[in-house]
């Protein structure tokens, strides 16, 4: 699986773009660089023009690869969820019960750090400091219905019912399963942003471990008190 990994690229839909960024070494810069960046300044302040400046192209130029700082914004999502998506594929493979997956998907969840992140050209750290911070700003946006129709949500989603299948396997009769993933993916980032910003709204830290815990407490505990 490792060998795999080394040579694994996303591929995120196109319609989070206008042009492939991997397609020039301009559009690789914007990627590399956009994405220092926005995590620096916050996706308020982060603008094309000056990523342009930044970058000392024009802004013109930035904008043939993304229609906006959104879908930019979505696209190093996806970039997440696809990556987290593989690992999960093989990572649980050769696991028997469907329990046992549970557990080790909630692992490699709350655990990012643990895994191979294969590409150089992409800060993982920065990549995940993004997701974290602005999770909030992905999904409650006045386009959401236009952006999901587009199908720039799909590999969230996907990766989700995965989550929610594995759930239905051990837990047939278990009534709410994409409601405890949903909850329980929210939490997560909630609960990671508040470690570093509302510290008092929170018992962990940004990198507590015991935030794998809690969530497998979180989870564990719905599905055997469902009526609780």
């Amino acid at each position: 699986m490792l060998e795999l990994m080394r040579n694994w690229r996303p591929q995120p839909s196109e319609a989070f773009y206008k042009k492939p960024p991997e397609s020039s070494e301009l559009g690789r810069r914007i990627m590399s660089e956009g994405l220092i960046f926005m995590q620096e300044i916050g996706f308020e302040a982060f603008t094309f023009k000056k990523l342009a400046e930044r970058l000392q192209t024009t802004e013109a130029s930035v904008y043939r690869y993304f229609e906006n700082k959104h879908h930019l914004l979505l696209y190093y999502m996806s970039i997440y969820w696809l990556w987290l998506e593989y690992h999960l594929t093989f990572g649980l493979h050769n696991l028997p019960e469907s329990a046992s997956k549970l557990n080790k998907a909630i692992d490699m969840i709350t655990r990012p750090d643990k895994l191979n992140w294969p590409l150089k050209d992409l800060s993982f750290d920065h990549l995940l400091n993004l997701v974290v911070t602005e999770w909030g700003k992905i999904y409650f946006t006045s386009q959401i219905d236009k952006e999901d129709k587009a199908g720039l949500f799909a590999d969230y989603k996907r990766f989700c019912k995965r989550l929610s299948q594995l759930i239905t396997q051990s837990y047939p009769h278990y009534p709410y399963p994409n409601t405890l993933v949903s909850t329980a993916m929210n939490m997560l980032f909630v609960q990671r942003f508040y470690a570093d910003h509302l510290p008092s709204l929170t018992d962990l830290t940004q990198d507590d471990i015991r935030i794998t815990d809690f969530i497998k407490n979180l989870v564990n505990g719905a599905l055997q008190n469902p009526t609780a």
